[in-house]
């Protein structure tokens, strides 16, 4: 009957795991039997160091890494952050600057034009 229901290789009905009805524990091997609680060490025996102690974390490599990449880019995000806030900074300066020169060559022709009419004029009086 099995086999017959098998239509063929892309079929989904059936995938190939489903999850189990009862949720498996990851040391239920270590779990003694019957209704007794669990106690890893008796006390005033030392912990051993292969059993750590209740607030260790399963994956902690794992999670490390991901916190230092995280904190990595971020750096490197703020890093790029400054460089480009202090450019866009200097390019400012440079600009009023350029703007400064060109009020000041303005200026200066203005009183060198001047100077010229100035210059000019004496010479027509001193002709006439």
């Amino acid at each position: 009957m099995g086999a017959s229901l098998f239509i063929g290789l892309m079929e989904t009905r059936f995938p190939k795991r489903r999850p189990g009805f009862v949720s498996r524990r990851k040391r239920a091997s270590l779990r003694p039997k019957g209704p007794h609680y669990w106690v890893k060490c008796k006390p005033g025996e030392p912990i051993p160091s292969s059993q750590p102690n209740e607030g260790s974390v399963q994956g902690r490599k794992e999670k490390k890494r991901i916190k230092q990449r995280k904190d990595f880019i971020m750096a490197e995000k703020r890093k790029r952050k400054a460089q480009y806030s202090v450019a866009v900074k200097r390019k400012e300066a440079e600009r009023m600057e350029r703007k400064m020169a060109a009020v000041a060559r303005d200026r200066a022709w203005v009183e060198r034009l001047a100077e010229l009419k100035q210059m000019e004029a004496e010479k027509g009086a001193a002709m006439a």
